[in-house]
């Protein structure tokens, strides 16, 4: 996923060009997540659940054989050296932080068993963090784009808007069928607004920042997501599905679409030119990671409820929470960075010499 937005970014280096790209990427991506839910649904219901994994097979062969047909692969005079000590410690780090959460809707947060695995999660991510500072010829994550107040707070964005995505979907889902009732088909199918009203925000989102500007869309798009998942937090055993469900749905899905191409600008305006595809995956992966580590932690706090529906209940407002921390990074986002400041950066984390790190 980092990897095709990375594509995107530096392939299209002209402003209006690239917020287009991003558009169609955000609402591609949107439509994407909506129809999987659907057809989740669809094959649960209709086949069996093994359908989920498997359909995946077929999808991910046409998609390298299309690959292999219309995208141009990259040169380089010269191949940095890949950091796998990097990569395999964050990767480790993140896996064991994940897990030591989710454990803990079986075992105490004071149990040896979770003290050790969130150290050892801790350990590791401290070791990324040498390697990538010290030790690493070219680093996974050069540590100092970090300086840029723009990228670091628009990560930090992401990680919310992960964490709403993920939680929404999730929650929901089981609301709807284990407190409500429904089929996995007519459950599947109860997602559709939320689908096209994220793309339709994504797609309104590519127009309109230009003339809010992405710091004030990044605190419209959060908090109109935290309003929707706020009112879903008021849902009990029975509620009918348009009185209760699709108006929250539709705005939430509006408040996530106008974030995703705001987010990605914000990201990437700052950063030199080398570094746009890096700085696209970052912003990326943040929300990847976000929806984990946030789906983990709301995942325990519901396990601990009195009821599903409470624990539902109490999911939705710590997902609304979690965004409206969100929109308030948003605020932090600069107005014009400062010269000296990106030409610091710029020197830190250079590019080396003959190596082009941009797609073409």
């Amino acid at each position: 996923a980092p990897a095709t937005l990375s594509l995107i970014t530096t392939t299209f280096t002209e402003p209006a060009a690239r917020r287009r790209a991003l558009g169609a990427w955000s609402a591609v991506a949107a439509s994407g997540a909506a129809a999987g839910v659907r057809a989740g649904g669809i094959l649960t219901d209709l086949l069996d659940w093994r359908w989920v994994l498997f359909v995946n097979v077929p999808i991910g062969a046409a998609l390298i054989a299309a690959a292999i047909v219309s995208l141009t692969e990259s040169r380089a005079e010269q191949r940095p050296s890949l950091d796998i000590a990097g990569a395999v410690t964050v990767t480790g780090g993140l896996a064991l932080l994940v897990y030591g959460i989710v454990s803990t809707d079986t075992r105490s947060w004071g149990s040896a068993a979770t003290i050790l695995t969130l150290l050892g999660a801790a350990a590791l991510l401290a070791v990324f963090v040498v390697i990538e500072s010290r030790v690493a010829k070219h680093p996974l994550v050069p540590l100092g784009v970090f300086r840029l107040r723009s990228l670091t707070a628009a990560n930090g964005i992401a990680v919310t808007i992960g964490a709403g995505l993920f939680g929404l979907f999730f929650f929901l889902s089981l609301f709807l069928q284990q407190v409500n009732g429904y089929s996995p088909l007519k459950a599947g199918f109860a997602f559709l607004p939320a689908g096209l009203s994220t793309m339709a925000g994504a797609v309104v989102g590519t127009r309109i920042v230009t003339r809010l500007g992405a710091r004030r869309q990044l605190v419209l798009g959060p908090l109109l997501a935290a309003a929707g998942l706020a009112w879903l937090s008021q849902l009990s055993v029975g509620d009918g599905y348009f009185a209760h469900v699709f108006v929250p749905l539709t705005i939430a899905g509006i408040g996530f679409g106008l974030s995703f191409v705001p987010m990605t600008i914000a990201a990437t305006s700052d950063v030199p030119m080398h570094l746009a595809g890096l700085a696209s995956g970052l912003v990326n992966t943040s929300r990847q990671v976000g929806g984990a580590v946030g789906l983990a932690a709301m995942a325990t706090v519901a396990a601990g409820a009195a009821s599903p529906t409470v624990g539902y209940d109490r999911a939705f407002r710590i997902t609304a929470a979690v965004l409206v921390i969100g929109a308030a990074l948003a605020l932090a986002l600069p107005g014009m960075p400062k010269p000296e400041i990106q030409g610091e950066v710029q020197d830190e984390i250079a590019a080396p010499e003959g190596v082009l790190a941009t797609s073409t």
